[in-house]
């Protein structure tokens, strides 16, 4: 190909105007070029044409050959009125000349450049107006195009989501031209660093799409993933001022993440999201592991508000014992069936009646249950059993919770001293004022509040003097592996300075003999945990309550 001088009056010419002239040969090679370095798309690109024919997408090659064809067999002007690759990011509209006879043949074909306003209707609705790249309409036309290929031919590709980072802030510091002006370099540079065969779209303020054919390695795509953000990590020139923004790319692949065009755009969002979730400014790959949890938990969920409906959910009760090995009380510890028949873990249930908000019906109808349970034992066996009942996070900071306690210890009769709530230290440092207010009133009704777990998560010695409390359990984690030193050296801090608070120290977990000796020594005041008894029916709970048959103290 031969580009006229900068001078020439035909390139002033066609530079003045933002059209393009190409002389052609008899098999469309271009020998002759006039315009490129100012059409929008070439001299941005440094692109080189060598044939007419690349200027094309492979689906609008049949028309073009055609035309050509025409043009040249007859020495005929032929109209032809075609976009462009979506690099090329104007829209022309082409009159081919032919001319001459045998192997002196060839055609002479100018492209005069459409102005966006007097686009068809059509082909704004296909493009996007500020870049010229496709727009999410011919990127779905396409990725379906790209379906059925790859269904064809046993292929797979890939679709890319690209945001850009700090879009806004150029808006807003440098004004919107600035802001359009940075969507077409970022168009450019994407264009500039694919192949023909692939798609870059603009489908949203600040996002760009890719399609992308033969692309199975996740490996390599997340190499070019990075590739394609370190472009636009390079500073913009906006105004005769560097500018810097930085991206967030997604990645969904044909057909493992998805078989259609909405389900491989869900996933590319989805990894968008996780990629910006991570911190930006580097690439994801649709993971799938989410969403199937995400379905689990909708199918639990579903079976759940089934099981309340039922009466599939039951509560256990586990004995809470006093240091020298006397029942005191029980701890309510829901439990499911699924379906009547399958058990299903609390730790697996009780998050899900969280999030779906099940929880305050389920906690409601546990404290009622409970405190009904042991009034009536109390009564019956004339003893002042205590019932220590889970209050979940949501429950707690329930409106009506205060009315709620208040309402159940009315309804079952049980002296409020009677009963205790377990809550963990993450419900009172959410919201210390609210959560302090409402121990106070609890403890004004002369309910009992523990904290669960302690150990585990804020510990905190200051919300100990601050809030209003009873008692502390310490987290099975420190048990379970004594007599270690280190959890020795815990357990003892704790009872010690539970005594020092006025609080009464329990530790949960207790399995063995040795372990119950340890903590009586170390200074516990009561003991949890399967040595001395599982969740159990409370009928069962009665019964080891009248015989008292629980493991009692050897010598050391």
């Amino acid at each position: 190909m031969r580009t006229p001088a900068p001078e020439s009056p035909l390139e002033a010419l066609f530079a003045a105007s933002g059209d393009l002239a190409f002389h052609l040969n008899a098999t469309g090679a271009v020998t002759y070029a006039a315009g490129l370095d100012t059409a929008p798309g070439f001299g941005q690109t440094g692109h080189s044409v060598q044939s007419f024919f690349e200027l094309f997408s492979d689906e609008d090659q049949a028309r073009v050959h055609e035309a050509f064809d025409e043009a040249i067999g007859a020495s005929k002007r032929v109209t032809l009125d075609v976009a462009l690759r979506p690099e090329f990011t104007a829209r022309f509209s082409w009159l081919l000349s032919g001319y001459g006879a045998g192997a002196r043949r060839g055609v002479m074909a100018v492209g005069h450049q459409i102005p966006c306003k007097d686009l068809p209707a059509a082909d704004l609705g296909m493009h996007d107006a500020l870049t010229g790249l496709p727009n999410r309409m011919l990127l779905k036309d396409r990725c379906e195009q790209a379906i059925e290929l790859s269904n064809r031919q046993d292929s797979t590709f890939a679709l890319l989501l690209l945001n850009l980072k700090g879009f806004n802030k150029v808006n807003e510091a440098f004004g919107v031209h600035a802001g359009d002006d940075l969507l077409r370099q970022v168009a450019q540079r994407l264009l500039s660093h694919v192949r023909s065969s692939d798609t870059v779209a603009r489908i949203g303020p600040d996002e760009f799409a890719l399609l992308m054919p033969d692309m199975a390695d996740p490996e390599n795509m997340l190499k070019l993933g990075r590739q394609l953000l370190a472009l636009t990590e390079t500073a913009f020139i906006l105004d005769d001022t560097e500018v810097h923004v930085s991206a967030s790319m997604g990645f969904a692949l044909y057909p493992a993440h998805g078989v259609t065009h909405e389900a491989l755009l869900r996933g590319a969002t989805v990894a968008l999201k996780d990629a910006k979730d991570a911190g930006g400014g580097r690439c994801a790959m649709f993971n799938n592991a989410p969403r199937a949890d995400a379905r689990a938990q909708l199918t639990m969920e579903s079976a759940l508000h089934q099981g309340v409906t039922n009466g599939e959910l039951y509560l256990h009760y586990q004995p809470l014992v006093d240091i020298e090995g006397q029942i005191y009380g029980a701890e309510a510890l829901m439990r499911w069936n699924r379906g009547g028949t399958v058990p299903v873990s609390p730790a697996q249930f009780i998050p899900v009646a969280e999030d779906c908000g099940l929880i305050q019906l389920l906690g409601t109808w546990a404290l009622k249950a409970a405190t009904a349970g042991f009034a009536r034992i109390n009564r019956e066996k004339n003893t002042a059993l205590t019932i220590s009942v889970n209050v979940s996070p949501r429950q707690f900071r329930g409106a009506n919770f205060l009315q709620t306690v208040a309402d159940a210890l009315a309804f079952s009769g049980l002296p409020p001293s009677l009963l205790q709530l377990e809550i963990t230290e993450g419900i009172l440092m959410t919201d210390p004022e609210a959560a302090a207010r409402l121990l106070t009133k609890l403890t004004d009704i002369g309910v009992q509040v523990a904290i669960d777990d302690f150990g585990t998560g804020y510990s905190s010695l200051a919300y100990l003097k601050r809030f209003s409390l009873s008692s502390l359990k310490i987290d099975r984690s420190f048990v379970k592996d004594l007599p270690s030193p280190k959890d020795l050296a815990i357990c003892r801090s704790v009872f010690s300075m539970s005594r020092e608070l006025g609080l009464k120290s329990v530790a949960e977990g207790v399995e063995t003999q040795e372990q119950w000796h340890i903590l009586r020594d170390a200074g516990c005041d009561a003991i949890q945990g399967y040595f001395f008894g599982k969740p159990q029916a409370l009928s069962d709970f009665e019964a080891l309550v009248d015989a008292q048959a629980l493991p009692q103290m050897k010598a050391a």
